[in-house]
């Protein structure tokens, strides 16, 4: 069902996010944040999980990386196709789910995991977790871009949008001791800066 959805908000949802990005700086400021994190990524092999329109993907290609780009919507991955056209930035498109990528062991460089483990449930984002780390080669980096929770004013107009537009597994999320979940499936390293004043993470560590 919620694939179903993304597929019928596709066309629309660039411009929902940066609407609501703008008042968090702009999405191209956001992006990059994830980027940076994880830099350089020229000449690297970069997996783009939970892509959606492809918008970290064609950053990543723009700045030199070899971009394969994952999402289990194909609604998604058609945007991501004419976007990848009309910038002329060339980035491989796979439907497929996260939670069983169809890669073999140690091939990426890098793997990107933007906004999207909170609309899985907590099973399924382990397995995700656990197939980034299967598939990056050993010393590869994941980012994970994501919500945090936030604590005093933040925290409630944090947990205001949640009410209205996130759903349980996005709840879950926030309240889960990530780093640990990360040091299970075998990652060290772990780092992490935090956004809008804790309501948003960008999380990195390694294999």
């Amino acid at each position: 069902m919620k694939r179903r959805s993304f597929d019928l908000l596709a066309p629309l949802y660039d411009l929902g996010v940066s609407i609501i990005a703008f008042f968090l700086g702009g999405e191209d400021r956001l992006r990059q944040t994830v980027t940076d994190a994880l830099a350089p990524m020229k000449g690297r092999r970069v997996l783009d999980v939970f892509t959606g329109t492809g918008a970290i993907a064609l950053r990543a290609a723009s700045d030199g990386a070899h971009v394969v780009a994952l999402d289990l919507s194909q609604g998604m991955l058609s945007v991501a196709q004419e976007k990848s056209r009309v910038k002329a930035v060339p980035i491989a498109l796979v439907a497929a789910d996260a939670a069983l990528m169809p890669f073999a062991d140690n091939t990426f460089d890098v793997v990107v995991a933007s906004m999207g483990l909170h609309e899985i449930t907590r099973d399924m984002a382990t397995a995700a977790i656990n197939e980034s780390y299967r598939v990056l080669k050993q010393g590869g980096r994941l980012g994970i871009f994501d919500y945090h929770r936030a604590e005093g004013l933040a925290g409630f107009l944090h947990g205001l949008f949640f009410a209205f537009a996130e759903g349980e597994s996005a709840r879950e999320w926030v309240l889960s001791d990530i780093q640990q979940r990360l040091s299970t499936a075998g990652f060290k390293g772990f780092h992490r800066k935090f956004l809008l004043r804790g309501a948003l993470q960008v999380i990195t560590v390694e294999k």
